[in-house]
């Protein structure tokens, strides 16, 4: 049997330190916004950080203002946190005052309106107006700090209040400085598996220039992974000349789709004219296309079109190879 001789030495390498008020955890998240999951993972989008600041919350009966607000990715979809900091030890009169504006954010809070605003303006592809009021209806309430009472933990939890730890490392020689991060409660700093062309081509379930093909009521349109875009998470792709033409030739049938969805507006047109060039475009406007010229099986199906389109080297859906991926 080997045997091995280990010498083993204790240094102080750092020390842990707090934020110094709330102000300085609130500067921090809102220029580090993927600490709390708040984060755009592409460089594309025109505003990448999904946080805002400071939000005044008004009902009849009550007022006060919250740290921050932020839109993040949850498994497959999206939430909107409301986020209380504290830099020291959080209390139970912590889990009381965000549960407070939970209960006057429900009450037809005069802020709704202001953010409902400003998370469209964010541009996100699968943001339409539908999903944007779902998780406004149902905002996740955040409790951020060092450390947590035990009694504000069995609160949190007794409410359904996630808890992060948030705190700072600091090396001995104070030449940098490294940020922990814990989910005490909930999950928050884990955001959705996100996939990507890439990753698909790397664990061999398909190659870059597979083909895609959705159907419905004998109508079929095909697309290949955009090759510029195969990194990112939101999925991107360009459609065959015959696709294309095809698509073109229902301009009349895709502006009268559209009408049953208003949001759809502000992009339409955009991809009409990048069709004309087979410029690539995200999977769920490419869907809509698809959905304003022939139909779907049910009206919002171009946000969740996953399980539609198909591979057809292996016959399976997105879903099937994502669910592969994820093995």
């Amino acid at each position: 049997m080997d045997s091995e001789i280990w010498r083993v030495r204790t240094e102080k390498i750092g020390s842990l330190e707090p934020f110094k008020s709330e102000r300085d955890m609130e500067s921090f998240l809102m220029n580090n916004p993927a600490v709390v999951g708040c984060w755009d993972p592409n460089e594309y989008l025109r505003v990448p950080s999904l946080v805002r600041q400071q939000i005044s919350i008004r009902s009849e009966a009550k007022r006060g203002r919250m740290d921050m607000v932020g839109v993040a990715l949850k498994d497959d979809s999206y939430e909107l946190r409301i986020f209380e900091l504290k830099p020291d030890e959080i209390q139970l009169s912590a889990v009381d005052q965000i549960n407070s504006y939970i209960e006057t954010w429900k009450q037809k809070s005069t802020s709704k309106k202001d953010i409902a605003a400003w998370i469209e303006s964010l541009g996100i592809p699968d943001l339409d107006e539908a999903t944007i009021n779902k998780i406004m209806e149902k905002p996740v309430p955040v409790l951020v700090g060092p450390t947590f009472h035990p009694e504000a933990l069995a609160e949190a939890l007794k409410n359904n209040v996630r808890c992060v730890r948030l705190t700072r490392f600091r090396s001995v020689d104070r030449a940098e400085y490294y940020v922990i991060v814990e989910d005490q409660v909930g999950s928050v700093v884990s955001a959705r598996r996100g996939w990507s062309w890439q990753d698909m081509i790397d664990k061999g379930l398909i190659n870059a220039d597979d083909i895609f093909t959705v159907a419905y009521k004998g109508n079929k349109v095909s697309v290949k992974p955009a090759p510029k875009f195969l990194n990112y998470i939101w999925t991107y792709v360009v459609f065959d000349e015959d696709s294309t033409k095809l698509l073109l030739e229902k301009k009349k049938q895709i502006l009268a789709g559209s009408k049953e969805h208003p949001y759809s507006r502000k992009w339409l047109e955009t991809e009409l004219d990048a069709l004309k060039t087979q410029k690539p475009m995200v999977i769920t406007h490419a869907s809509a296309l698809f959905q304003f010229a022939f139909g779907s099986p049910y009206p919002s199906w171009f946000w969740t079109p996953t399980g539609m389109w198909r591979h057809e080297k292996s016959g399976k859906t997105l879903d099937d190879l994502k669910a592969d991926l994820f093995e």
